[in-house]
């Protein structure tokens, strides 16, 4: 192949024409074309290598990508049925299995009582701690 000078033909790919085509050097730095313009379109632009040989490259394997460990998936809240729900208060008391409805959280099913005073209560977002049986000031 010969050596490329400004003026001469070289294969490049245009982006305005989206296809391998014939253009004319403009500028060169050093023995690679850096401009050129489309015989077709008459665009002038920086100079792309034709996408077949861009494609060829891009297939050339590689290392496998090091094994990521999975996200652990965050548990979906079950169905709860709000027409037996409570407001939420920490001078209350509650049982297993009440459905409470708390100001921040949303609806809740309270899992278990930790102690008198303290219950775990499931919302969507995840298990909070929650306190009951407090006196009211």
């Amino acid at each position: 192949m010969a050596a490329l000078s400004p003026g001469m033909d070289v294969e490049s790919h245009c982006a305005r024409c989206k296809m391998d085509l014939m253009h004319v050097v403009v500028a060169m730095v050093g023995v690679e074309p850096r401009r050129v313009r489309c015989r077709t379109c008459g665009a002038e632009h920086a100079y792309l290598a034709p996408q077949r040989s861009r494609a060829s490259a891009r297939r050339t394997p590689r290392a496998a990508a090091p094994a990521r460990a999975a996200k652990p998936r965050k548990a979906r809240a079950p169905e709860i049925d709000t027409s037996r729900s409570r407001p939420y208060r920490a001078e209350q008391a509650y049982q297993e299995g009440e459905v409470v409805h708390h100001l921040k959280f949303g609806y809740g099913v309270v899992e278990r009582r930790l102690s008198n005073q303290k219950i775990e209560v499931r919302f969507e977002l995840g298990p909070r701690l929650l306190i009951m049986n407090r006196a009211a000031q």
